[in-house]
């Protein structure tokens, strides 16, 4: 099963667009941090980490790539892979969703350093001790909004609906 996941999403179009994504970002955040140093920058860093980033970028990444991921693994090469590999549908949704979880750390890990190391190139007060409490978040935020898609996705094939209309409510409380 965890083949089945890192070669969707560690393909090299994935990866790419993840490339992408993290440089939008890297730019996002270059632009609104303004002097080296400065005690305001810490406050600018904190609300693009946290504010833009793990409440926003994390928990689309996740809830989009996660959602349609059983319908995914209705195609002909998944079904192939699981018939010749016999595994119980409990078990296999499981080490599915596990597995999935697994890779999309990976990725994200990778957008966190870029954060990070913006954050030292920009040396922002404190980074040292910010920087793991992130981390954290986004080990705790990615299964979650996983867990979400996961559960969208397997309710109903128009998951994207769900997932606005949650996101509206939240938002709005």
């Amino acid at each position: 099963v965890w083949r089945l996941s890192y070669r969707r999403l560690l393909a090299p179009k994935q990866l790419a667009m993840l490339a992408g994504l993290v440089a939008v970002l890297a730019l996002l955040i270059l632009s609104s941090l303004d002097r080296p140093g400065d005690v305001r920058l810490k406050k600018d860093f904190a609300e693009w980490s946290v504010g833009f980033y793990l409440m926003f970028v994390v928990p689309v990444i996740a809830f989009l790539s996660s959602s349609g991921l059983l319908r995914d693994d209705m195609t002909p090469a998944t079904t192939d892979y699981v018939l010749i590999r016999p595994l119980r549908r409990h078990a296999f949704v499981i080490y599915r969703f596990l597995s999935h979880t697994a890779c999309l750390q990976l990725q994200c890990l990778l957008a966190l350093g870029v954060i990070v190391a913006i954050g030292a190139w920009r040396q922002v007060p404190d980074l040292a001790a910010t920087a793991p409490s992130l981390l954290l978040a986004q080990v705790f935020a990615i299964p979650a909004y996983c867990a979400m898609g996961f559960a969208f996705g397997a309710l109903t094939s128009r998951y994207l609906v769900l997932g606005l209309l949650y996101g509206g409510l939240v938002e709005a409380g």
